[in-house]
């Protein structure tokens, strides 16, 4: 696959165009990718915020409330979390506990911790907890599983 960036200061839009003999598994996915990573909405302070999810850390659920946490802001969202997590299914989030989606993409480092659980470490310094029940998920986002690579997680 070819890859090719232009910059053009006159281009009002980001438009991306993908060529290719026919479409196949590979470019749906590339599709499935760029239609699922658009701008979503928090607000802050009464004004609506438009957020790339690359921006942000993770999303919390706390008191039928979901908060949207970025490096260093905190904004609300209408949308549950269930909903997210189905917006962002291609995208690098995953369920991390009953409460939050973590963005892989702001993990610095894992580590297990006491009850089968691990710790992410963003690159904020934030912590979060992944419990047992979706650690399956995790490692089949970062591509790792198995019966031997099980004991070492």
């Amino acid at each position: 696959m070819k890859v090719e960036l232009r910059e053009n200061q006159t281009v009002r839009e980001t438009e991306v165009l993908i060529t290719c003999h026919h479409v196949d598994g590979e470019v749906k996915e590339i599709l499935a990718y760029l239609k699922k990573n658009r701008q979503l909405t928090a607000t802050k302070d009464g004004q609506v915020v438009l957020l790339s999810p690359l921006d942000i850390c993770y999303f919390e659920s706390v008191d039928k409330k979901t908060f949207v946490y970025l490096d260093d802001d905190v904004l609300e969202t209408s949308l549950r979390l269930y909903q997210l997590e189905d917006l962002l299914s291609t995208s690098s989030f995953i369920r991390a506990n009953k409460a939050c989606l973590l963005n892989l993409l702001q993990v610095l480092s894992l580590k297990p911790v006491f009850g089968a659980r691990m710790e992410a470490t963003l690159k904020n310094g934030e912590r979060i907890i992944i419990s047992r029940q979706y650690l399956p998920g995790l490692k089949n986002k970062i591509g790792i599983g198995g019966k031997q690579n099980e004991k070492s997680i």
